[in-house]
């Protein structure tokens, strides 16, 4: 039976030439699905590169999974292991498992300005407690940090979708109202009227359906290992 072993071993002996790891993680799928979190987490141990294999794995595995190797690769990040597949890893946890920070919220602030290599999607800081949200308001109302520090600080409370931290963040940045700021704010999901803050949108998203048509004809468009996936 095929397993996580077997497909990093193939991968560091032969490349892509004459292997296909994609397929061999959709078969590790259907033969042993809890297999996917050994793959990703074998992957983190040997420093693989960027792989969309490992992308597959993480999106095809169950949510529990999930958080069990992001906990690791944060462990991983503060053991000062750096590579890759590591730091893809962390950005996905920040949109899907960002419990995974919880109580560690300043290691991840300074990592996100010190480590250009480490990109965060900003719907992290979503999940910032009010001890937190209060303790970073004060440190910069304070002048206790600045610079890429402070800015770094800014932009995480511009996304904490907390209203007055939002605004105390945005005019931190921003002492003048401008063009430039007022994008800013957008980005942030709001608009400002009358001094106050309006949200532009909620908290759920929205779907748009494109149609049975349109659909099966992006589906044929696709390789057959991503139809695999959409499939399923």
């Amino acid at each position: 039976m095929l397993t996580a072993d077997t497909i990093l071993d193939n991968l560091e002996r032969l490349g892509w030439v004459n292997n296909d790891p994609m397929s061999q993680t959709l078969q590790l799928r259907r033969e042993n699905p809890a297999a996917l979190a050994e793959l990703v987490m074998a992957a983190l141990d040997r420093g693989v590169r960027h792989s969309t294999f490992v992308d597959a794995a993480l999106d095809l595995m169950d949510d529990a999974s999930f958080d069990k190797v992001a906990a690791k690769a944060w462990q991983m990040s503060n053991d000062g292991v750096r590579h890759d597949v590591l730091s893809d890893l962390l950005d996905a946890a920040a949109l899907q498992s960002p419990q995974v920070f919880v109580g560690d919220w300043d290691r991840l602030l300074n990592m996100t300005h010190k480590e250009p290599r480490l990109y965060l999607r900003d719907a992290v800081w979503r999940a910032l407690d009010s001890t937190t949200i209060d303790d970073w308001t004060r440190r910069l109302e304070g002048g206790g940090i600045h610079g890429d520090a402070g800015h770094a600080t800014a932009v995480a409370l511009l996304n904490s979708r907390q209203s007055d931290a939002v605004l105390y963040a945005w005019k931190w940045m921003f002492p003048e109202k401008s063009e430039k700021s007022l994008s800013w704010l957008m980005s942030a999901g709001y608009a400002l009227e009358h001094g106050a803050l309006r949200a532009l949108h909620s908290e759920s998203p929205f779907h748009i359906d494109f149609g049975q048509k349109l659909r099966k004809a992006m589906f044929r468009a696709e390789p057959q290992w991503r139809q695999e996936i959409w499939s399923n």
